[in-house]
């Protein structure tokens, strides 16, 4: 795999772009400084379906692929303008399958100026679980990546690949569903796969996934991370397998939801998955992680993409990080006190993620700062987080902007992701964010000369002589807001 360096002024450094041309379609996407979390600046997606009719005359037909010609002169022209540091071109199954895959090639090198690499399955698969687990370390089960001329299959434990294959299928095919079945089940190992869930990665799972949030009654609009359950799965496969049009289904998918349908089927009836995980990962996540500098690589990517956006949109630098440490041990003690112990996990990472975003939302209307706040949150370029981590976030810095006026149900049906316990404890976080950042008014070392205790049924905070008149009326409210929230009593403390 070839990719090309210029050297460009340091605001352009850090940028790469990547050109993913496959069977369905074409996307460039420019990403934001190579080396921390990798953040889409641009991102152009053109259906070209160069895969349709390969089955039947195993070539690229020619309409398709002067459509596909014309859409690279555009990425090339918009290269020349945004002039990335660097540029990474591949492309996958159709240009591996098709007999006038030399002759594409050449015509869109000479457009692009650029090497084409065609990557081989085992470098797919690769990238597809990277970009999978870059935020899912431990994840274990079948991974799947749905395209329109092939479908890549892996079978990863606690983030490693054990087991991987590359069908010629996807979602483009004109092959009947017996011999789709015949495929699938021809690939042995997938028989120990019973119990596993299985993670969906690409536009038909996408489609799938937005069938199901038009019709049901899930409460967060969320695509990555979505945990679809058998039966439902099963149902919506069946009704689109059957030629129904359900809602969310993007008309452009119309012609080819029912052969993806029949693959997703044929996989689930082979391999005895149990839930369907949809992934808004793709193998550019992975392609692109792996030009990550080692030191970043073993970094948080929640905390990473925080901290770029406090230090974008935050009041003053650094006021996250001493608003952690004000808070960190309070919340640590506090979520032992209102949370059950099967819900304590990860609190910690979020805790110093939320801290860091505490600020990020000062600039914008302060009627609006809430909601804007939490759908921020929702949207957060961050593959790491599950719905419920998502919503709780959301939730947390809702309540420090909106304190206890406003109830976040008022906005949304999302507080159902969490547990009555969870809700509580977010709104008291929330609520220590609200008195942390006002009382200390934007002038962190305040906080480095006060102190924030829990001892016994008390929350204490011990304060020095000088600091006194920052506890007026309101921020003794504030502060005795958030002790109650927490069924403790606020005391106030001086020290020398």
């Amino acid at each position: 795999m070839r990719q090309t360096q210029k050297n460009k002024s340091k605001a352009k450094a850090e940028h790469i772009a990547v050109i993913d041309i496959g069977s369905n379609s074409m996307r460039l996407v420019m990403y934001d400084k190579l080396g921390r979390y990798p953040y889409p600046l641009f991102d152009e997606r053109v259906t070209a379906k160069l895969g349709v009719g390969l089955d039947a005359t195993g070539k690229i037909n020619t309409s398709n692929s002067k459509m596909a010609l014309e859409a690279l002169s555009r990425f090339s022209q918009i290269l020349k303008s945004l002039e990335p540091h660097q540029i990474i071109v591949v492309a996958t199954a159709v240009l591996r399958r098709a007999k006038n895959a030399l002759k594409f090639l050449k015509s869109a090198e000479k457009i692009l100026g650029h090497k084409i690499s065609v990557i081989t399955p085992e470098e797919e698969a690769l990238f597809m679980v990277n970009g999978l687990t870059n935020g899912m370390p431990d994840l274990t089960g079948l991974v799947v990546d749905l395209g329109g001329g092939s479908t890549e299959i892996a079978y990863v434990q606690r983030g490693e690949i054990l087991n991987s294959t590359s069908l010629a299928i996807g979602h483009l095919s004109t092959i009947p569903s017996d011999k789709i079945r015949k495929k699938i089940h021809e690939v042995s190992w997938l028989k120990k796969m019973n119990g596993q869930h299985l993670f969906g990665i690409g536009g038909s799972f996408r489609a799938i996934g937005n069938a199901f949030l038009r019709n049901s009654n899930y409460p967060v609009k969320l695509l990555h991370r979505l945990h679809i359950k058998s039966e439902e799965r099963d149902e919506i496969i069946a009704k689109l397998e059957n030629g129904e049009r359900l809602a969310g289904i993007p008309q452009g998918r119309y012609a080819s939801i029912g052969v993806a349908a029949t693959i997703v089927h044929h996989l689930f009836d082979a391999t005895n998955c149990n839930d369907l995980i949809i992934s808004g990962t793709s193998i550019r996540d992975g392609l692109v992680l792996s030009f990550q500098k080692d030191n970043y690589k073993k970094r948080d990517p929640l905390h990473l993409v925080c901290k770029e956006l406090a230090k974008k949109n935050g009041r003053i630098a650094g006021e996250g990080k001493l608003i952690h440490k004000f808070l960190e041990k309070t919340a640590t003690a506090s979520a032992k006190i209102v949370l059950k112990k099967s819900e304590l996990q990860h609190k910690k990472r979020l805790i110093r993620a939320v801290c860091l975003l505490a600020n990020i939302c000062w600039h914008e209307p302060s009627e609006k700062r809430g909601k804007i706040a939490f759908e921020r949150i929702l949207s957060l370029p961050v593959y790491g987080l599950s719905h419920k981590e998502r919503v709780w976030l959301g939730m947390a810095l809702f309540h420090r902007y909106e304190g206890i006026r406003t109830p976040l149900n008022s906005i949304t049906s999302a507080d159902k992701i969490l547990t009555s316990s969870e809700q509580q404890y977010a709104l008291a976080i929330g609520l220590g964010l609200r008195f942390t950042s006002i009382f200390c008014a934007g002038y962190v070392d305040f906080l480095s000369d006060a102190k924030l205790s829990v001892s016994g049924k008390r929350l204490i905070i011990f304060l020095k002589q000088d600091m006194i008149d920052l506890m007026d009326f309101h921020s003794k409210r504030r502060f005795q807001t958030f002790a109650e929230t927490l069924s403790l009593q606020s005391e106030i403390q001086l020290v020398q």
